[in-house]
């Protein structure tokens, strides 16, 4: 009876070596999944961010665009009101010199 005691206490230990084993083989696939998931989770991460990136330069751009076009739109009217200004203020001084020319 000692013999057969003996036998069931190595079978058990054959099979829980096993089961270890397995459990080990099993956490080593699932450690390495876990990883290629992370490794493609940080990709897509970092392509998400550098895509988002892109959109805020060229929305910056554009924006930049629009207030460039419209500061030297608003600068071009300006100059063009300055320039009537000047026009009518050099219409006059000429009419003053001309009056002054003929008026002794």
């Amino acid at each position: 009876m000692a013999e057969e005691t003996l036998r069931a206490v190595l079978a058990i230990e054959e099979q829980a070596r096993a089961i270890v084993a397995e459990a080990e083989r099993t956490a080593r696939e699932v450690e390495a999944q876990a990883r290629a998931q992370a490794a493609e989770l940080r990709s897509r991460e970092e392509a998400a961010a550098a895509a988002e990136a892109e959109r805020v330069r060229t929305a910056g751009r554009h924006e930049a665009e629009e207030a460039r076009a419209r500061i030297l739109a608003e600068a071009n009217e300006e100059a063009h009101l300055l320039e009537e200004r000047a026009q009518t203020r050099i219409v006059e001084a000429a009419r003053l010199i001309v009056r002054r020319a003929l008026d002794p």
